[in-house]
């Protein structure tokens, strides 16, 4: 199974920093390598700058 879009809500939340990065290394790896698309929704702006192409923040 391939999957061309993975849908996350909040992946990292319950997480330290150091298992929240390994997280999103291995997210960015799935994309660079799958070429599956990520749409996330999470709290921590730190994480997704750090992940994301495009960010859309609402208030």
């Amino acid at each position: 199974m391939k999957p061309k879009l993975l849908l996350l809500d909040e992946p990292t939340s319950a997480l330290d920093d150091l298992k929240a990065n390994q997280i999103t290394d291995l997210l960015i790896n799935i994309t660079q390598y799958t070429q599956t698309s990520i749409i996330m929704f999470n709290h921590n702006l730190k994480i997704i700058k750090g992940f994301s192409k495009y960010i859309l923040k609402l208030d």
